[in-house]
């Protein structure tokens, strides 16, 4: 079934030339860029993508791009309502809130690449570490990793996400802004 497929009635025929052919899902939370073409009925189509797709809770759309120096996007919530989420991948399980803290679903390959090239014994420096998506799979294959991250909240998260995947000991986050720290 294609996405378009669950606007039939939503949109007119002319809108379906318009609505967005994907979205990314974190946990149980689909991110979506509406068209302002599609202003009216963008309820109704995040209605829709819910009632079609098991397990989407919430339909959130972009309204920013991403910004400032803790690079979160925002977004406006189109349909459910809870931005805190539980996401999986490759066995690792990511608690976040997707309204407050960047993730990006579609790196997920290129988490694990990354992850699989770390050897126990190791040490990695990871900046920019957000909610541990890389940091943490590094760690279970006993690196020893510095996490670094400027957002409290992505190093709250990041926390919480070391203690649910069983990340003991071979494991710090430090809450800076990397760029200040490799210029000292």
């Amino acid at each position: 079934m294609r996405l378009k497929d669950d606007f039939f009635g939503v949109v007119s025929d002319d809108g379906l030339d318009e609505v967005p052919v994907s979205f990314s899902l974190v946990g149980d939370v689909a991110v979506i860029s509406i068209p302002p073409e599609l202003e009216g009925p963008k309820n109704d189509i995040g209605r829709a993508i819910i009632s079609n797709h098991k397990g989407v809770k919430t339909i959130l759309q972009k309204v920013s791009k991403l910004e400032g120096e803790r690079t979160v996007a925002s977004f406006e919530v189109l349909a459910g309502g809870e931005t805190v989420t539980c996401h999986r991948e490759f066995g690792f399980v990511y608690r976040l809130d997707v309204a407050r803290v960047f993730f990006n679903p579609r790196l997920g390959s290129e988490r694990m690449r990354v992850a699989s090239k770390a050897r126990a014994g190791e040490r990695a420096a990871v900046p920019f570490a957000g909610v541990g998506p890389f940091a943490i799979p590094i760690a279970v294959a006993g690196a020893r990793v510095l996490a670094l991250e400027i957002s409290s909240e992505a190093c709250r998260w990041h926390s919480l996400n070391a203690r649910l995947n069983r990340v003991n000991g071979n494991f710090d986050i430090v809450n800076c802004d990397a760029f200040a720290l490799s210029a000292s």
